[in-house]
C-alpha cells in the first residue's frame, strides 16, 4: 500500500475522528446513530494512521506529495 494521503488531510481525519468519539461519550445518541458513529470515526482514524485511504485508491486521488 503507497501512502495516498497527505499531512493535512490525515490531520483533519484525525481530528473529525475525535470530535465524533466525543460525541459519542457526551451525546445523547443511541441505536443506529451510535454505531454509525463510532464505525466513521474508526474507519476515519485507522485511514489517517496508515495514510491510505481505499477510496481515493479506487477514485485515483492522491493529497500525498510523494510520488508513488
Amino acid at each position: 500500500m503507497n501512502p495516498n494521503m497527505g499531512k493535512i488531510d490525515r490531520l483533519v481525519r484525525l481530528l473529525v475522528a475525535l470530535v465524533l468519539f466525543g460525541i459519542n461519550l457526551w451525546g445523547n445518541f443511541n441505536g443506529i446513530w451510535l454505531d454509525a458513529l463510532l464505525v466513521l470515526a474508526f474507519v476515519l482514524s485507522i485511514t489517517a494512521i496508515f495514510r491510505f485511504s481505499p477510496f481515493y485508491k479506487l477514485l485515483g486521488i492522491s493529497t500525498c506529495k510523494i510520488k508513488e
